[in-house]
């Protein structure tokens, strides 16, 4: 039994602090957005998947791939039709694109903790990563508490419109250290 707090923040902003272009409909995405997105996930799991972390410190990461080969499946198709309302609607099938970073070992009370990145539609341009920790049965809700504010805070840092979910997942990293040694 996993036990989570979710953190979030969202920069679509008001109508004084809009961007120059408006936000899309908040369940699609724009093609700059998707491939960013898509490009981001892939980093992050390059940098935690199975291997790529050292002993001490093991990470591995869910399999995105499927999620990837929709996301980019519709990118095609909306960049074949070049703005065509027909392939536009393909963006419409693609939901959030979400990884779960695990840090694998006795990290908190025992136990790993799982760091789940959803990555709405509109993310990174108009819209933040949204970070959930997700600890081990004896993880406390203040333990868990502390983690969601270590990356709701790093991902407010973040410049508005830049990629965030990498910052998140570290701030986590070091919240789970930080606690770890207490």
């Amino acid at each position: 039994r996993k036990a989570s707090v979710v953190g979030a923040r969202s920069t679509a902003g008001d109508a004084s602090t809009a961007k120059p272009f408006a936000m899309p409909a908040a369940s699609t995405w724009t093609p700059e957005c998707l491939r960013r997105a898509v490009d981001e996930v892939r980093a992050l799991s390059c940098m935690f998947g199975d291997g790529a972390s050292p002993a001490e410190d093991p990470t591995a990461v869910s399999d995105p791939e499927s999620l990837l080969e929709l996301a980019e499946s519709a990118l095609d198709a909306a960049e074949a039709g070049a703005g065509w309302t027909p392939f536009e609607n393909a963006l419409h099938a693609v939901p959030a694109l979400e990884v779960t970073i695990k840090l694998l070992g006795d990290r908190l009370r025992g136990g790993g903790v799982d760091v789940v990145v959803r990555m709405p539609p509109g993310y990174p341009a108009f819209r933040a990563a949204e970070i959930r920790a997700e600890g081990n049965a004896r993880a406390t809700l203040d333990d868990l508490d502390r983690l969601r504010r270590a990356a709701e805070s790093a991902v407010a840092e973040v410049g508005e419109g830049e990629e965030s979910a990498l910052s998140g997942v570290e701030a986590v990293r070091r919240a789970v250290a930080e606690l770890a040694e207490s």
